[in-house]
Protein backbone atom coordinates (compact mmCIF):
# COMPACT_ATOMS: atom_id res chain seq x y z
CA UNK A 1 0.00 0.00 0.00
CA UNK A 2 1.22 3.57 -0.81
CA UNK A 3 1.06 5.36 2.25
CA UNK A 4 2.34 9.03 0.56
CA UNK A 5 -1.53 9.62 -0.70
CA UNK A 6 -2.76 8.96 2.54
CA UNK A 7 0.04 11.29 4.44
CA UNK A 8 -0.44 13.82 2.42
CA UNK A 9 -4.38 13.72 3.09
CA UNK A 10 -3.54 13.95 6.95
CA UNK A 11 -1.35 16.37 6.84
CA UNK A 12 -3.76 19.04 4.43
CA UNK A 13 -6.73 17.59 7.28
CA UNK A 14 -4.62 18.69 10.01
CA UNK A 15 -3.59 22.29 8.04
CA UNK A 16 -7.23 22.81 7.30
CA UNK A 17 -7.77 22.01 11.11
CA UNK A 18 -4.84 23.32 12.99
CA UNK A 19 -4.34 26.75 10.99
CA UNK A 20 -7.36 28.71 11.75
CA UNK A 21 -6.72 27.76 15.27
CA UNK A 22 -3.37 29.12 15.13
CA UNK A 23 -4.64 31.82 13.68
CA UNK A 24 -7.59 32.60 15.85
CA UNK A 25 -4.87 31.90 19.32
CA UNK A 26 -2.75 34.83 17.30
CA UNK A 27 -5.30 36.68 16.41
CA UNK A 28 -6.44 36.73 20.22
CA UNK A 29 -2.90 37.92 21.48
CA UNK A 30 -2.99 40.42 19.40
CA UNK A 31 -6.30 42.15 20.45
CA UNK A 32 -5.45 41.20 24.00
CA UNK A 33 -1.74 43.31 23.64
CA UNK A 34 -3.92 46.01 21.72
CA UNK A 35 -6.38 46.36 24.06
CA UNK A 36 -3.59 46.53 26.86
CA UNK A 37 -1.71 49.33 25.44
CA UNK A 38 -5.25 51.40 24.85
CA UNK A 39 -5.86 50.95 28.53
CA UNK A 40 -2.29 52.34 29.47
CA UNK A 41 -2.58 54.70 26.58
CA UNK A 42 -5.80 56.03 27.97
CA UNK A 43 -4.56 55.91 32.06
CA UNK A 44 -1.51 58.18 30.70
CA UNK A 45 -4.02 60.42 29.04
CA UNK A 46 -6.41 60.44 32.30
CA UNK A 47 -3.81 60.81 34.40
CA UNK A 48 -2.09 64.06 32.62
CA UNK A 49 -5.20 66.01 31.96
CA UNK A 50 -6.15 65.38 36.00
CA UNK A 51 -2.27 66.97 36.43
CA UNK A 52 -3.39 69.68 34.09
CA UNK A 53 -6.98 70.65 35.41
CA UNK A 54 -5.39 70.34 38.84
CA UNK A 55 -2.40 73.30 37.77
CA UNK A 56 -5.02 75.25 36.15
CA UNK A 57 -7.23 75.55 39.50
CA UNK A 58 -3.75 75.96 41.35
CA UNK A 59 -2.63 78.62 38.84
CA UNK A 60 -5.90 80.75 38.47
CA UNK A 61 -6.35 80.17 43.06
CA UNK A 62 -3.18 81.55 43.40
CA UNK A 63 -3.81 84.33 40.92
CA UNK A 64 -6.84 85.12 43.52
CA UNK A 65 -4.51 85.40 46.33
CA UNK A 66 -2.46 87.69 44.63
CA UNK A 67 -4.66 89.81 43.57
CA UNK A 68 -5.67 89.72 47.22
CA UNK A 69 -2.43 90.22 48.70
CA UNK A 70 -2.27 93.30 46.61
CA UNK A 71 -4.93 94.57 47.40
CA UNK A 72 -4.29 94.62 51.09
CA UNK A 73 -1.04 95.63 50.71
CA UNK A 74 -1.94 98.83 48.86
CA UNK A 75 -4.79 99.38 51.40
CA UNK A 76 -2.54 99.45 54.16
CA UNK A 77 0.17 101.46 52.72
CA UNK A 78 -1.71 103.53 51.52
CA UNK A 79 -3.55 104.81 54.91
CA UNK A 80 -0.19 104.64 56.26
CA UNK A 81 0.89 106.94 53.89
CA UNK A 82 -1.88 108.97 54.94
CA UNK A 83 -1.65 108.76 58.68
CA UNK A 84 2.31 110.25 57.70
CA UNK A 85 0.74 113.18 56.49
CA UNK A 86 -1.87 113.26 59.12
CA UNK A 87 0.63 113.06 61.69
CA UNK A 88 2.58 115.83 60.19
CA UNK A 89 0.13 118.54 59.75
CA UNK A 90 -0.99 117.24 63.88
CA UNK A 91 -4.71 115.89 62.73
CA UNK A 92 -4.52 112.63 64.98
CA UNK A 93 -4.25 114.48 68.37
CA UNK A 94 -7.61 112.93 69.71
CA UNK A 95 -7.06 109.67 71.09
CA UNK A 96 -10.28 108.47 69.64
CA UNK A 97 -8.82 109.51 65.92
CA UNK A 98 -5.56 107.33 66.72
CA UNK A 99 -6.84 104.50 67.84
CA UNK A 100 -9.37 104.52 64.59
CA UNK A 101 -6.08 104.44 62.39
CA UNK A 102 -4.55 101.79 64.84
CA UNK A 103 -7.49 99.80 64.47
CA UNK A 104 -7.64 100.25 60.95
CA UNK A 105 -4.09 99.12 60.60
CA UNK A 106 -4.60 96.29 63.07
CA UNK A 107 -7.50 95.23 60.74
CA UNK A 108 -5.32 95.00 57.79
CA UNK A 109 -2.30 93.36 59.11
CA UNK A 110 -4.05 90.49 60.51
CA UNK A 111 -5.80 89.99 56.70
CA UNK A 112 -2.33 89.94 55.51
CA UNK A 113 -1.52 87.92 58.09
CA UNK A 114 -3.94 85.35 57.19
CA UNK A 115 -2.72 85.20 53.47
CA UNK A 116 0.71 84.87 53.94
CA UNK A 117 2.80 81.53 54.85
CA UNK A 118 4.99 82.83 57.85
CA UNK A 119 7.20 79.95 56.38
CA UNK A 120 7.50 81.10 52.98
CA UNK A 121 10.48 83.72 52.44
CA UNK A 122 10.14 87.27 53.59
CA UNK A 123 6.40 86.56 54.78
CA UNK A 124 6.90 86.71 58.05
CA UNK A 125 9.30 89.75 57.87
CA UNK A 126 6.66 91.20 55.94
CA UNK A 127 3.95 90.91 58.65
CA UNK A 128 6.99 92.55 60.79
CA UNK A 129 7.61 95.28 59.18
CA UNK A 130 3.59 96.14 59.07
CA UNK A 131 3.44 95.74 62.98
CA UNK A 132 6.49 97.74 63.25
CA UNK A 133 4.21 100.87 61.22
CA UNK A 134 1.48 100.56 63.21
CA UNK A 135 3.71 101.01 65.90
CA UNK A 136 5.38 103.58 64.57
CA UNK A 137 1.70 105.47 63.97
CA UNK A 138 0.70 104.52 67.63
CA UNK A 139 3.59 105.85 69.56
CA UNK A 140 3.79 108.74 67.17
CA UNK A 141 3.14 111.93 68.96
CA UNK A 142 2.75 114.91 66.48
CA UNK A 143 6.71 117.00 65.80
CA UNK A 144 8.34 114.42 67.82
CA UNK A 145 9.06 111.67 65.24
CA UNK A 146 10.23 112.62 61.61
CA UNK A 147 7.39 111.89 58.59
CA UNK A 148 10.97 110.62 57.17
CA UNK A 149 11.26 107.66 59.21
CA UNK A 150 7.80 106.55 58.73
CA UNK A 151 8.28 106.76 54.60
CA UNK A 152 11.29 104.73 54.92
CA UNK A 153 9.36 101.60 56.82
CA UNK A 154 6.65 102.43 54.10
CA UNK A 155 9.40 101.84 51.05
CA UNK A 156 10.40 98.44 52.78
CA UNK A 157 6.88 97.55 53.27
CA UNK A 158 6.40 98.20 49.64
CA UNK A 159 9.84 96.39 48.35
CA UNK A 160 9.27 93.41 50.42
CA UNK A 161 5.90 93.15 48.76
CA UNK A 162 6.79 93.66 45.65
CA UNK A 163 9.33 90.64 45.99
CA UNK A 164 7.11 88.52 47.53
CA UNK A 165 4.27 89.17 44.62
CA UNK A 166 6.71 88.78 41.83
CA UNK A 167 7.87 85.11 42.93
CA UNK A 168 4.48 84.40 43.10
CA UNK A 169 3.69 85.19 40.16
CA UNK A 170 6.54 83.38 38.34
CA UNK A 171 5.31 80.33 40.15
CA UNK A 172 1.71 81.00 38.72
CA UNK A 173 3.72 81.48 35.22
CA UNK A 174 5.21 78.44 35.45
CA UNK A 175 2.09 76.80 36.69
CA UNK A 176 3.99 75.31 40.38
Amino acid sequence: MDYVPVISALTALVAVIVGPFVALCVTRRQIKAQLDVARKQITAQVDVAGRQITAQVVSANRQVWIDTLRDEITSFVTEYRMALVLHAYSELATKEAARDIVRSFTFSRIKIELLVNPKEEGHAQLIDLLESAITFIANHKSGTTKAKDGMKEMREIVDLSQSILKREWDRVKSGK
